[in-house]
């Protein structure tokens, strides 16, 4: 672009006005692109790309030129995630995060923490996936060495939280990584063990505990059992494109029964279509006994509290039905569902 400006530039049949405007517009030209390669694309306003920050992208998922700024494209590309001196290994990120660190998470804070992620997401092999996997989790096998452009499952995640396991820790340390290099901003990784080590110690928080046993990462961990209701948790980026009508909810069931599980004394306001059924177990018990076993019940409340408590005690109280509780969310979300009230009881 400078040679062409420079061509027309030195052109003696143009007037020496043409000349002077061409020689201010190449000084401006230059000034701009010094100022941006030194103070990157913030300054420079350019919006990140591909839904996090394009500086952050060495195998260009932005399509950015790797070694210059796309200057009419809004993007920028420099080497943070390309030259792999510069990367931090696992080691360094567990005792200080730097710029190409996921968040770090031993075994027993994950096990802890389990439920409180928007998805968690499993990298191990095909074949070690089959002897044994989490209920709610993602599959995500070659992560690791692979694009994320090739896990559509993926696709339009990149603001939502990820809690990223394999069987060791050095698979998952890797996939965050690349998950990092491609705009997910919310990445954690488990170290100090994989699965086993990961599923063996919710089983032993939840069963230190009898009285709250199973807790909730026991139930996202085993999924719906003689114990457990399933889980049905809420993520933002993708509830509505999923749920965003009352038919999606055939889905959990032919016949599905909304149970609010708050007090009514404190939320007056609910679904039409809803029962109200509180954490009591001769409540639970005596509307258990009014329902067919086809019936598929799911509980809700105002963030995912009082609906898992209800939906265990369900449980414990004999239920064998289908039963899921909703996580993170509630009546504020459920009732902006077009249609919901059609769900009949």
């Amino acid at each position: 672009r400078i040679q062409i400006l420079f061509e027309h530039s030195i052109d003696k049949e143009l007037p020496c006005e043409y000349h002077i405007i061409m020689g201010n517009k190449i000084l401006l030209f230059l000034t701009i692109v010094g100022t941006c390669t030194a103070a990157g694309p913030i300054l420079c306003g350019m919006e990140p790309q591909c839904g996090g920050q394009c500086d952050r992208t060495c195998d260009n998922p932005c399509n950015c030129d790797s070694n210059t700024i796309a200057f009419g494209s809004k993007c920028y590309s420099d080497e943070g995630f390309c030259d792999e001196g510069n990367m931090e290994q696992r080691e360094d990120c567990v005792v200080s995060r730097g710029p190409t660190c996921p968040n770090m998470m031993g075994i027993a804070e994950a096990a802890s923490k389990y439920d409180t992620f928007d998805y968690r997401l499993d990298v191990r092999s095909q074949q070690e996936w089959e002897a044994g996997h989490a209920s709610v989790t993602q599959h995500a096998p070659g992560l690791a060495k692979g694009s994320v452009t090739d896990y559509p499952q993926l696709d339009g995640l990149e603001g939502s939280s990820f809690l990223v396991h394999c069987a060791a820790g050095a698979r998952a340390f890797n996939a965050s990584q690349r998950l990092l290099r491609y705009g997910f901003r919310d990445v954690t990784s488990v170290y100090g063990g994989g699965y086993d080590d990961l599923a063996e110690e919710i089983i032993s928080q939840s069963e230190s505990d009898p009285l709250n046993h199973p807790s909730k990462p026991y139930c996202y961990l085993k999924g719906s059992n003689d114990i457990c209701p399933q889980p049905f948790p809420y993520v933002a980026s993708t509830f509505n494109r999923v749920y965003g009508s009352a038919s999606a909810f055939e889905k959990l069931g032919k016949k599905v029964i909304l149970v609010d599980a708050r007090p009514a004394d404190r939320f007056p306001e609910t679904l039409t279509n809803a029962i109200r059924v509180t954490n009591d177990g001769n409540n639970i018990r005596d509307f258990i006994r009014t329902l067919d076993r086809d019936v598929t019940i799911l509980y809700f409340c105002q963030k995912g509290v009082l609906s898992f408590r209800a939906a265990r005690k369900a449980r414990q109280e004999g239920w064998r039905g289908g039963l899921y509780w909703l996580d993170k969310a509630g009546y504020p979300e459920l009732k902006d569902i077009k249609g919901i009230e059609k769900i009949s009881i």
